[in-house]
């Protein structure tokens, strides 16, 4: 399916800030290729330039303008992630670390030793 060609609005100065201030905070890679994209679209770059440009499929440039127009910069953020829960607490990451850092050759040593103190299998 094409997507007819779309741009942004112009950006106002608080807009353009945004994206910039966006863009100089390092975010992910993703991220900073979005706001750029925004940028890049409000000076009249079609949505097959700026998919060239990023290397993406031009329906994901599209998705990208949709979520500008509909939120903002918070649109252009990455979503949380799901996963499986971490099986130490951050003490216990902690312990791990330091563990580790004492004998980084003998990580099977430093996992017996942290499943020995918290009583946690690895």
């Amino acid at each position: 399916m094409k997507i007819p060609t779309k741009f942004v609005k112009s950006l106002s100065p608080k807009e353009e800030n945004e994206l910039t201030q966006l863009m100089g905070e390092y975010p992910t890679r993703r991220e900073w290729i979005r706001a750029h994209s925004i940028k890049l679209s409000a000076k009249g770059y079609s949505i097959d330039q700026i998919a060239d440009i990023h290397e993406v499929d031009r329906d994901t440039v599209a998705i990208w303008l949709n979520a500008w127009e509909e939120s903002g910069s918070e649109g252009l953020k990455d979503n949380p992630k799901s996963g499986r829960p971490r099986k130490l607490n951050n003490q216990e990451q902690e312990l791990a670390r330091s563990l580790v850092e004492k004998e980084p050759r003998s990580l099977k040593r430093a996992a017996n030793e942290v499943e020995r103190r918290t009583g946690k299998k690895n």
